[in-house]
């Protein structure tokens, strides 16, 4: 039967203890609420979240059964460390399944000064960039992978951009997103004209929201009927928004961080996501959900977006900063209509084929059950 597939040697549950350093409003905060609340649903797990924060930004009601240790301020390494140990000895832990660096180097820290015997699997891997070999984040990193029995990457560009040398200890494991969210094309219409452009990003220097700029103004001198939703935020944003001209400011909308996001993709005709030179993006939850949405998504020829994006058949890849080339891309989808609606429904049969989350949770469980069982 599938519950005894799933037990430890010990015939008991498998407990998995989820380590973030907060749960604030994030693709990859919003990818753990939804795999716990998916996980607490399956009763051969046992499942807990720590957070290093008391940052919380969604309902955990919908995650039942799930042992939350929230502490009432932000902890430093020390306090960090003596607080897992008291919630892992309470919790009592099979795995650590983290997500970012600094707390995967702090649960080996935990893991090796006690002499625990538990395994922990490193899920920081969500981008896809090669950093220098001198600089601290390489190394902070590298050396929390090596410590840890199995790397998850959200993307096979992610994996490719590391020094690896163990394959079977490393996998990829892609994005997916609950049924709702994956419903939100169904019975989408909207008229041609404005023709609305959607970036969903952090306002950081990663994120080009220059190019979009640039090239959807000079497109409105030209008689070109667009609006813009700039959707995030960021310390680069009053930068961005000087970089409007006057005449055209009704036209683009900064709308800060919102709840629901997919609100303004229903209203898109498409979906932009621009990085900038020497930066990368892994598995984009971005462009994951403007795909569910049923929208041509344009956007950089980096790290994991060619992995949802295939260049004129659900939308277009373009070189890093290039103006030119976006305003091609949006110039063809505002002139044609019917091309604009194809690459939108190729781009909702991808979703549905490949976004599942029951697809996730399978990975997930397969990991989780083959670290303890082969070590």
């Amino acid at each position: 039967m599938r519950r005894a597939e799933y037990m430890t040697p010990t015939n008991r549950k498998i407990r998995i203890l989820f380590v973030s350093n907060g749960l604030g409003k994030g693709g990859k905060e919003r990818q753990i609420h939804e795999i716990l609340t998916h996980l607490s649903e399956h009763n051969e797990f046992e499942c807990a979240l720590l957070l290093r924060k008391p940052e919380i930004n969604y309902d955990l009601s919908s995650m039942h059964g799930i042992q939350l240790y929230i502490p009432n301020k932000d902890l430093n390494a020390r306090q960090f460390v003596q607080f897992l140990n008291s919630s892992c000895r309470e919790f009592q832990p099979d795995i650590i399944h983290t997500w970012e660096s600094w707390v995967t180097n702090m649960s080996h820290l935990y893991r090796l000064g006690f002499l625990k015997k538990i395994k922990v699997i490193d899920g920081s891997l969500r981008y896809a960039r090669s950093f220098k070999k001198n600089s601290l984040h390489y190394w902070s990193a590298r050396i929390g992978r090596m410590l840890s029995h199995r790397v998850i990457a959200n993307s096979s560009a992610g994996l490719k951009s590391i020094d690896y040398a163990k394959p079977k200890k490393y996998h990829v494991i892609t994005n997916a997103m609950n049924a709702k969210r994956l419903a939100l094309a169904e019975n989408r219409t909207l008229p041609h004209k404005p023709f609305v452009l959607s970036m969903i990003a952090s306002f950081t220097h990663a994120k080009d929201y220059n190019t979009l700029i640039a090239a959807a103004s000079e497109m409105m001198d030209e008689g070109y009927d667009l609006q813009c939703y700039l959707i995030g935020d960021g310390k680069w944003r009053p930068q961005m928004m000087e970089l409007v001209p006057t005449k055209h400011q009704e036209r683009f909308q900064f709308t800060g961080i919102v709840d629901d996001p997919e609100r303004y993709l229903h209203a898109s005709h498409v979906s932009v996501l621009l990085a900038r030179k020497g930066h990368s993006e892994g598995y984009s939850n971005t462009i994951m959900e403007s795909v569910a949405a049923g929208l041509p998504v344009i956007c950089t020829n980096t790290g994991g977006n060619p992995e949802m994006v295939t260049h004129l058949k659900n939308g277009f890849l373009i070189e890093h900063e290039s103006k030119e080339q976006l305003k091609d891309a949006i110039r063809t989808l505002y002139n044609s209509p019917e091309q604009c609606r194809e690459m939108g429904r190729q781009s909702r049969i991808l979703a549905e084929r490949e976004f599942p989350m029951s697809r996730l949770i399978d990975d997930l469980m397969t990991t989780y059950q083959s670290l303890l069982t082969h070590g």
